[in-house]
C-alpha cells in the first residue's frame, strides 16, 4: 500500500519550519507519473525526495520558526497570568528552540506513508505543485517573524502568521483527484 505524508499547517510547524528555504521541492520522479501506479521504487524515491527536503527546510528556517513558537508562548503565558513577562517567556523558548540540535521522531521514511494513494489519480507533477504551494505560503506567513524581536512581536498586533491559511489552487485540485486525502489546511 502507497501512502505519502499530508501536507498541513501542523505538520509544517511540527517540523520546525520557517521562512527562508529559497528551492522548491522536486521528488526526482516523472511529472507525469500518476501517484497510485508508482513502482515501490519510484514511490520510495519520492518519500525519501520529501522526507530530505523537509529536513533542509527545516534547518534553512529555525529562526523564524523558534520566534514563532518563542511568541505563542509568550503570549498565551501573558493572557492567562497577568503577572508573566511574555517578553522573557519569549525569548527564552526561541534560545531553547534555536539550540536544539534536531527534532526527536521515528523513522522518516516510515512517517511519509501515512496516506494511501492507492485512489490517488493525480500526477507527481501535481502532488509536487500542492507541496510547494504549502511551503511558500508557510515560508510567507511565518517570514515576517525571522527580523523581529520578541518585543515587536509580542505588541505587532498585525501579524498573520495566526490566520487559517486556506488551500491553494495547486491543493485545491490536488483534493478533487484524491478524494479523501487531506492536502490542505486541518480544520
Amino acid at each position: 500500500m502507497k501512502r505519502l505524508t499530508t501536507i498541513t499547517p501542523s505538520l509544517l510547524l511540527g517540523l520546525t519550519l520557517a521562512a527562508g528555504c529559497s528551492s522548491s521541492f522536486s521528488s526526482g520522479v516523472s511529472g507525469d507519473q500518476v501517484a497510485s501506479e508508482l513502482s515501490d521504487g519510484d514511490f520510495t524515491t519520492f518519500c525519501e525526495s520529501l522526507v530530505d527536503f523537509e529536513a533542509q527546510f527545516a534547518e534553512d528556517n529555525r529562526e523564524a520558526t523558534c520566534k514563532f513558537a518563542g511568541t505563542l508562548a509568550g503570549a498565551f503565558a501573558s493572557a492567562f497570568d497577568p503577572m508573566a513577562d511574555g517578553e522573557a517567556i519569549c525569548e527564552a523558548s526561541v534560545m531553547e528552540c534555536t539550540a536544539a540540535t534536531a527534532m526527536a521522531g521515528g523513522d522518516a521514511i516510515a512517517s511519509c506513508k501515512m496516506t494511501d494513494l492507492t485512489m490517488c489519480d493525480a500526477t507527481i507533477a501535481e502532488i509536487e505543485d500542492c507541496i510547494n504551494e504549502g511551503y511558500e505560503e508557510y515560508e510567507e506567513t511565518i517570514g515576517e517573524f525571522a527580523s523581529k524581536s520578541c518585543s515587536e512581536l509580542l505588541n505587532d498586533t498585525s501579524m498573520t502568521a495566526t490566520s487559517t491559511p486556506t488551500p491553494g489552487a495547486a491543493c485545491l485540485t490536488l483534493e478533487e483527484k484524491c478524494p479523501g486525502l487531506n492536502f490542505g489546511p486541518e480544520s
